[in-house]
C-alpha cells in the first residue's frame, strides 16, 4: 500500500508515485479587488486619458499616444465614474456627478459609459484639475499631491477630488 502525498488539497498528482486523484471540489477563485487603469498621453493634443482596456491602450499607442504606465487602480465594485467625450474639442472627462453628467450631455458631450468604479473616501484621492487656457487636455486627474501642486502653480484650477482609487 502506497501513502499518497499531495502539495495541497487541490493538487491532483501524488508526489510519491504520480497517482492522479479525483478532486471533488473546485479550488477557490482568486479575489480580484482592483484593476489597473492605464494612463495615456496624446503629445499632439495634450490630453491625458485613462482606460482600463488593454485593447484601447494598445490602439492608442499605435496611434501615437504615449503610455505612461498605470495611473491608478480602481475597485471592481464601487460608485460608478462616468466617461464623457466632447467631439468638438476631443476632450474626455470623468465624473461621478449625475448633475454634471446631465449638464454636459445637454451641452453636446457624448456619454461613453461607466469608465471604472470609485473606491471609498478612505482610499487614495484622485485630484481633478482644469486648465482654463486649453480646449483639449483641459482636465487632468492625479493622485500625486506634487503633480497637483505643480499644475496649480502653473495656472491650473483645482476642482477638488474627482474620485478615489485603491491602494496598489
Amino acid at each position: 500500500i502506497v501513502d499518497h502525498t499531495y502539495d495541497d488539497k487541490y493538487d491532483e498528482s501524488c508526489n510519491v508515485c504520480g497517482f492522479i486523484r479525483e478532486i471533488k471540489e473546485e479550488p477557490p477563485k482568486p479575489v480580484v479587488k482592483s484593476v489597473p487603469m492605464f494612463r495615456m498621453y496624446d503629445p499632439n493634443g495634450g490630453e491625458h486619458f485613462y482606460t482600463g482596456s488593454t485593447e484601447e491602450r494598445d490602439f492608442l499607442i499605435s496611434a501615437g499616444w504615449q503610455y505612461e504606465g498605470v495611473g491608478f487602480n480602481f475597485p471592481v465594485t464601487g460608485r460608478p465614474v462616468y466617461r464623457l467625450y466632447d467631439e468638438k474639442t476631443g476632450e474626455h472627462l470623468y465624473t461621478m456627478s449625475n448633475p454634471e453628467m446631465n449638464s454636459l450631455l445637454k451641452a453636446g458631450w457624448n456619454y461613453e459609459g461607466v469608465a471604472f468604479n470609485s473606491a471609498g473616501d478612505d482610499e487614495v484621492p484622485q485630484y481633478r484639475l482644469h486648465n482654463p487656457n486649453a480646449t483639449r487636455g483641459a482636465y487632468h486627474f492625479t493622485g500625486s499631491t506634487e503633480e497637483r501642486d505643480i499644475l496649480i502653480a502653473a495656472g491650473w484650477e483645482y476642482q477638488g477630488i474627482g474620485f478615489y482609487s485603491c491602494v496598489r
